[in-house]
């Protein structure tokens, strides 16, 4: 053998001696580092995914506002009470109690489909006690043109939408007890997703805003969001465009008037 591989060969054996001699009492806790780095990763990962999936935002106060998950998003009202349901050919309409108004999935749909049929023009729907609940316009056994629902046992409509060929289209409107808008979300009837949805204050001053948009794949995604504060001021603003995701916050003193602006960017 070659003096200078012998050699090499000694100098490698002693240096891993005295580094195992040296190390060995700290095998452990590297060891136990390693598994540790190791779970926080799958960790990572795990929550990246979950966080596609699943979304939640509060009003100021804590209270739940929304919440999605797999395509699926509710909207709860200010008292916790939910309002809306929408996604993943799910809608679902409920008044100020919680009630269910109204309820489109794909089965309901066929069904209604079904007994659709031999409906044309105008329908009307009533109460036990004999209030106009609903009033329904049809063409060729879909809904067509503008349906309107009214709050059990009032005259007070709930809302009022617009459909075309049996699919929603353009503005559909809902309202607070006391007739004042409580949001509108505008439809875009090629592709059958929302374009714009927007709520709103008893007083009627705007709330919240968010703007999405119909990806070449039919998919939808947030593209901006905004929030407003009782007075109409703006208090939060964010962008998302792929990855990145931009945040504009603004604060105000007790008379109103203006404090600071943040702007926070990540992705």
């Amino acid at each position: 053998m070659n003096k200078n591989i012998f050699l090499k060969i000694i100098v490698i054996v002693f240096v891993g001696i005295v580094i195992t001699t040296k190390f060995y009492p700290y095998y452990p806790t590297i060891k136990k580092y390693i598994n540790y780095r190791k779970e926080k990763v799958e960790r990572e990962k795990e929550f990246e995914q979950q966080k596609k999936i699943h979304k939640v935002d509060y009003y100021p106060d804590g209270t739940l506002k929304s919440e999605s998950f797999e395509g699926v998003t509710k909207y709860y009202r200010e008292n916790g009470v939910l309002s809306y349901v929408i996604g993943n050919d799910i809608k679902e309409d409920y008044d100020d109690t919680g009630t269910l108004i109204k309820k489109d999935d794909e089965k309901n749909l066929e069904d209604e489909k079904i007994e659709n049929e031999k409906k044309e023009g105008n329908y009307k729907g009533y109460s036990p006690e004999g209030k106009l609940i609903l009033d329904y316009n049809y063409k060729n056994g879909k809904l067509h043109g503008i349906q309107k629902v009214y709050f059990n046992n009032s005259d007070k409509l709930y809302s009022e939408k617009e459909y075309k060929e049996g699919k929603p289209t353009g503005i559909h409107k809902v309202y607070y007890a006391d007739g004042t808008k409580h949001y509108i979300i505008d439809y875009n009837f090629d592709k059958n997703k929302i374009l714009s949805l927007k709520y709103y204050y008893p007083n009627e001053i705007l709330k919240t805003k968010e703007i999405f948009l119909c990806t070449d794949k039919n998919q939808q995604t947030l593209e901006s969001s905004e929030e407003y504060n009782s007075d109409g001021n703006l208090i939060s603003k964010v962008t998302e465009k792929g990855k990145l995701k931009e945040e504009e916050r603004r604060y105000y003193y007790d008379n109103k008037n203006l404090k600071s602006i943040s702007f926070y960017r990540n992705g």
